[in-house]
């Protein structure tokens, strides 16, 4: 146990309390008569006033999904998987706009429109060009891809006047397909996690597996709140049995010495089929 102490008085004593590094629960199913109702009032003495210790902040913490992605993309898809892919998200954007043909071909100098487009733009590419790209490369590299497209579009910008249908049609297209790349990466993401088990079976513990894994575990921890409660989960029939007992083998005056907030709290719900509360309960 560590945490920061927390000074309290109790009967006369000068004591510091910590915090518990974790908060788990159990279930109790032994046969009547064997001490569960003094092992349960026994831990909610024992960790009365205690507190879980608050999440800690830290940068180290945060799984990048930028890195389950390339993790992913690079090590555990062929090219099989990678070209028909990124030719799909290509063709996804190209139909988002129905001025995404200016995009395709190469630029011909030799036209009217653009005589000195290959003096004012030093790497030229075109759409057409980055799908041979792809059918001639592994497409392992998706970083390389993503700046491919950008630059087909930040040169059709940078050429074109901002008044231009070609200039306004690049802008388009250039936020359309920002927001298809991040949904694209947080697909394959998604897929990553569904495959854990079967990635984890076949690989081991490679670098994706333990990036998941944090991932799952995060998930589950973050909404999570540091509470300094002892939930008791009872049936019905036993409800009263177990207030009973609180309120017979539990010293009040003891435990309110340290706080002002109530002992017990029942459900709203239960109150009204209860019967009695004691000074020291509410209702919640």
């Amino acid at each position: 146990q560590s945490g920061v102490p927390v000074a309290t008085t109790a009967v006369g004593v000068t004591h510091e309390p910590f915090c518990r590094k974790s908060a788990r629960g159990g279930l109790l199913c032994d046969d009547p008569g064997l001490g569960k109702t003094i092992t349960v009032l026994s831990l909610i003495l024992r960790t009365f006033g205690l507190g879980t210790e608050p999440k800690e902040e830290s940068q180290s913490s945060e799984i990048d999904n930028d890195a389950i992605f390339d993790a992913y993309w690079n090590d555990h898809l062929t090219s099989f998987a990678r070209q028909p892919a990124i030719l799909k998200l290509i063709s996804r954007l190209m139909k988002s706009d129905k001025e995404s043909y200016y995009f395709e071909p190469p630029v011909e100098s030799w036209l009217d429109e653009a005589p000195d487009y290959y003096d004012v733009i030093e790497n030229p590419i075109s759409m057409h060009d980055i799908r041979i790209r792809c059918d001639k490369t592994d497409c392992s590299d998706f970083n390389s891809f993503v700046a491919d497209v950008r630059l087909c579009l930040t040169n059709a910008i940078a050429y074109n006047t901002p008044d231009n249908v070609v200039h306004i049609a690049a802008k388009r297209l250039v936020k359309k397909f920002d927001e298809l790349v991040c949904e694209f990466k947080q697909d394959h993401v998604n897929q990553a996690v569904k495959s854990l088990a079967n990635i984890s079976k076949r690989c081991g513990p490679t670098r994706l597996v333990g990036m998941l894994e944090a991932k799952k575990r995060k998930e589950l921890i973050d909404p999570l709140l540091p509470s300094a409660s002892t939930l008791l989960v009872v049936p019905n029939f036993l409800f009263q049995h177990w207030e009973d007992q609180i309120l017979l083998y539990i010293d009040f005056q003891y435990c309110t010495e340290t706080t002002q907030n109530k002992f017990i709290y029942h459900h709203t719900s239960r109150k009204r089929k209860c019967g009695r509360l004691s000074k020291y309960a509410s209702s919640d």
